[in-house]
C-alpha cells in the first residue's frame, strides 16, 4: 500500500450549479493497493476556485491503474463524482 499527495493549479468551472468558473488549485491524496503491476485506486481532495467567491469542487475518484513498479506504460480506469474516465500515461 502506497499514500502519495498532489497539488496543482488550473482553470476549472462548476456552469451547473453557481455558474462559476476561473483559475484554482487543487490539493488530493491518493491510495494505491496491489502488488506488482496491478492496483485498487482511491483518491480525495479537493479542486477551489476563486472569481470573486471560492468555490470547491470535491475530488473523489474509485478505480483500478496498471503501473509497473520500474515505471513505463500507465493504464487507470476510474469512476468519480462526476463521471467515468479512462487515462493512458508514460510514468519515470
Amino acid at each position: 500500500m502506497v499514500w502519495y499527495g498532489r497539488v496543482g493549479a488550473g482553470y476549472g468551472a462548476n456552469l451547473l450549479i453557481h455558474g462559476t468558473e476561473g483559475w484554482g488549485g487543487l490539493g488530493a491524496i491518493t491510495k494505491l493497493t496491489g502488488k506488482k503491476n496491478n492496483h485498487f485506486e482511491l483518491n480525495a481532495g479537493a479542486f477551489i476556485i476563486e472569481e470573486g467567491i471560492y468555490f470547491t469542487i470535491p475530488i473523489l475518484n474509485i478505480g483500478y491503474r496498471f503501473q509497473k513498479p520500474s515505471g513505463g506504460f500507465v493504464f487507470r480506469a476510474n469512476a468519480s463524482l462526476l463521471g467515468l474516465g479512462v487515462s493512458f500515461r508514460y510514468a519515470f
